[in-house]
């Protein structure tokens, strides 16, 4: 405990929050209350106000064994917008099949799904990189929420909102202090989440919720980091220092193929050609 808080001296309070969030999230799901409904939107790259899909994979109790559903909406009438920037993977919907439906039906879809679960107890919406998302849901196009809080607290009370943020819970996990948001694919890459077909809302939906479970279900924030890339931190330093091949997802490709790098062999001596 006391190397750990040393290493935080200096740190700044953003991740000092994130560590409160990162326990606080252990201890409520392992609980066992309320539902945790991971959730993400899809919108055209040349217009953000043109919502394409929506994804959900929720998780709730029922007699202490949870209960799991995923989905995916595609909008009818967007079906046809090409991304640009982005992989175009609306068509490749991992866990199940995808619904088509009309704009009206997209929203009351997403209403009534934040609706039944809020009224069955405390909600928790589950974001990697939450703003985008949370502005959706507030916004004309949806209208499915009005307010939400970032704080857990240590009742959550039912009709109440929570927002969790995988994002975050990751960037705790490392012990990284910055304002930098690690994507999906590289936190589930650090992981050892596979993952498939990214950019479509069901799947980025699925897998941030298999990132928070993945999270909430270790060992205590610290212990968790060194279990997970043992003895990577300095002194004075608690954010992992990852390698390169860990980064790039180039190397992760081909370290599934030959195992990851190993360091170059010794070069020859004079005392060796004599040999």
């Amino acid at each position: 405990i006391d190397k750990n808080n040393k290493r935080l001296r200096g740190t700044g309070s953003l991740l000092t929050a994130r560590r409160f969030a990162f326990e606080r999230v252990r201890t409520l799901w392992a609980a066992k209350i309320g539902t945790w409904l991971a959730l993400d939107f899809e919108a055209w790259d040349m217009d953000h106000t043109a919502l394409t899909e929506f994804g959900w994979s929720a998780v709730r109790w029922v007699d202490g064994e949870p209960v799991k559903e995923d989905g995916h909406l595609v909008v009818k009438e967007h079906r046809m917008y090409t991304q640009h920037y982005v992989p175009n993977n609306r068509e490749y919907y991992n866990f199940g099949e995808s619904e088509i439906v009309t704009k009206p039906v997209f929203k009351q879809r997403i209403q009534d799904l934040i609706n039944t679960h809020k009224e069955a107890g405390p909600l928790f919406l589950v974001f990697h990189d939450h703003s985008q998302d949370v502005k959706y849901l507030k916004s004309d196009m949806v209208k499915a929420i009005e307010r939400v809080d970032y704080l857990l607290p240590d009742s959550p009370q039912t009709g109440e909102i929570y927002v969790v943020d995988t994002a975050d819970l990751f960037a705790a996990l490392e012990g990284d202090a910055s304002n930098n948001r690690r994507s999906l694919e590289r936190v589930c890459r650090h992981l050892q989440i596979t993952t498939k077909f990214l950019h479509n809302a069901g799947n980025d939906a699925r897998y941030t919720m298999d990132a928070m479970v993945e999270m909430a279900t270790g060992d205590p924030v610290d212990q968790q980091r060194e279990q997970r890339w043992p003895k990577r931190t300095e002194e004075n330093q608690p954010k992992v220092q990852f390698q390169d091949w860990e980064e790039e997802s180039d190397f992760s490709d081909m370290e599934g193929v030959m195992g990851p790098p190993t360091a170059a062999p010794p070069m020859p001596t004079a005392d060796d050609d004599d040999l």
